[in-house]
């Protein structure tokens, strides 16, 4: 692997280290993690839980719908 040196400002290194602390990542990881992202070589999509988190719960209805075969009555028709 390469070496790189680079200079950051106070807040930007404190931002990193509570992200690593946060994450149990190391700050070299972050970096590398946030270029390959910014490249493009890495596509971090969310997943269908993170998109619809906020819908989880949002509809009331009976609590055996996925059990009762009478809620299929006229299904399909």
């Amino acid at each position: 692997m390469k070496t790189i040196s680079l200079q950051i400002s106070r807040t930007l290194d404190a931002q990193m280290k509570r992200l690593a602390r946060k994450s149990g990542q190391k700050k070299e990881d972050l970096i590398k993690e946030a270029l390959e992202m910014y490249s493009g070589e890495k596509v971090n999509h969310p997943s269908c839980l993170e998109l619809a988190v906020d819908l989880a719960g949002c509809v009331e209805a009976s609590s055996d719908l996925s059990s009762n075969k009478n809620h299929l009555n006229g299904y399909g028709e």
